[in-house]
């Protein structure tokens, strides 16, 4: 049997690619599973955070996601991976404002935890 049509088994194939680290692969596998059903929402949250955590792409990783609330508004997994990856992504703006005007250390608190304010690498574990 092929996993052309049949949903399970390409996310079989999809966790499967994941697990041995062909990362590009699984994703091509979760987007097939988006065409065949259009609805679900696990595909574009797994999708998005490969792609902003995992690949770098903040753009594509957010892209992902709105993606996901254009095709389920009230989904809440997707409104949350959303809220966070804003934060991390306008913190690492004002990160590479504050190296790019050569204030390294305001940069590093912003990274680093301070007093009660966690800092993003704690945030991201």
């Amino acid at each position: 049997m092929t996993a052309n049509r049949a949903v399970y088994l390409r996310e079989l194939r999809s966790r499967c690619r994941f697990a041995r680290g062909e990362v590009e692969e699984g994703m091509g596998d979760l987007h097939h599973i988006l065409q065949m059903r259009p609805g679900d929402t696990a595909p574009h949250v797994t999708i998005s955070a490969n792609t902003f955590y995992g690949l770098d792409d903040l753009n594509n990783g957010m892209a992902q996601i709105r993606k996901c609330l254009h095709s389920d508004p009230d989904s809440k997994p997707c409104k949350k991976m959303l809220k966070q990856q804003k934060v991390i992504d306008k913190t690492l703006a004002k990160v590479a404002k504050a190296f790019e005007k050569n204030q390294p250390m305001t940069g590093v608190k912003m990274l680093i935890d301070n007093g009660e304010d966690a800092g993003l690498i704690t945030n991201i574990k």
